[in-house]
């Protein structure tokens, strides 16, 4: 039996007359294009409601549940995020740069061609996620999950992975340059023809990776775990390497 979502309009028109709607429930609600610049909706219940090109720039969204909405091109520039639920929600080129997703749940969400620069996505959760040619330049993902993610096309440069999850993940051809990397698990992961030049790979797992022809001059491999890691042809001039580290 389908689940169907009726929001209540009560809390609609609450919403549509001072921008204030705290824990209301617009589950499967329609806000196409809809102007929502800094609307309080914390902990609002959004479910499937399609908010396809909305402006919700400098909104506070936190901790409210996105389940299956429409996002998609959506402008969400500084908007705080933090414990909201995205999970199966598309966010195809939404715009999110600058904006706050601590704890965020993006599991399954489609991201494709999004734009994160410089947002905090400390801590969250994106297992299973569509991350094709996404751009997260800059921004923050310290112990991130991308278990099962897809990042084909992504750019990563100067993000902060620290602690990050990216096991088993296909990185290969990824700009990594100048990411923070210290301490994430990289274990068999796909680095092959990476640029993970001025990287800092201290302390990172790195067991089983394929780094075959991958740019890691200048990075720090300084405490990095290489066991039965491929670096064929790795380039890694003026890198800081351990002593353990061999080419196989």
């Amino acid at each position: 039996m389908q689940t169907v979502f009726a929001y209540d309009e009560a809390d609609l028109a609450k919403l549509q007359r001072s921008g204030d709607c705290v824990l209301c429930d617009l589950s499967g609600a329609t806000f196409l294009k809809a102007e929502l610049k800094k609307a309080n909706l914390r902990n609002v219940n959004l479910k499937k409601a399609n908010l396809s090109l909305a402006d919700l720039s400098q909104a506070d969204l936190s901790l409210a549940s996105l389940v299956q909405a429409n996002l998609a091109g959506t402008q969400l520039r500084e908007t705080d995020l933090s414990f909201a639920d995205f999970n199966k929600a598309n966010l195809t080129k939404a715009n999110l740069n600058g904006s706050i997703l601590r704890y965020a749940l993006l599991n399954n969400a489609n991201l494709t061609e999004t734009s994160f620069e410089y947002a905090n996505l400390s801590s969250a959760k994106l297992i299973g996620a569509d991350l094709t040619n996404v751009n997260l330049s800059g921004a923050r993902l310290r112990f991130a999950d991308f278990s099962g993610a897809i990042l084909k096309g992504a750019t990563l440069s100067f993000v902060d992975l620290k602690k990050a999850n990216l096991s088993n993940i296909n990185l290969s051809d990824i700009d990594l340059s100048m990411a923070d990397l210290s301490g994430a698990d990289l274990s068999g992961a796909d680095l092959s023809r990476a640029n993970l030049e001025y990287a800092n790979l201290a302390s990172a797992n790195l067991t089983k990776a394929n780094l075959t022809d991958t740019k890691l001059k200048g990075s720090t491999l300084t405490g990095a775990n290489f066991d039965q890691a491929n670096l064929q042809d790795a380039f890694v001039y003026e890198a800081i390497v351990p002593k353990s580290t061999t080419q196989n």
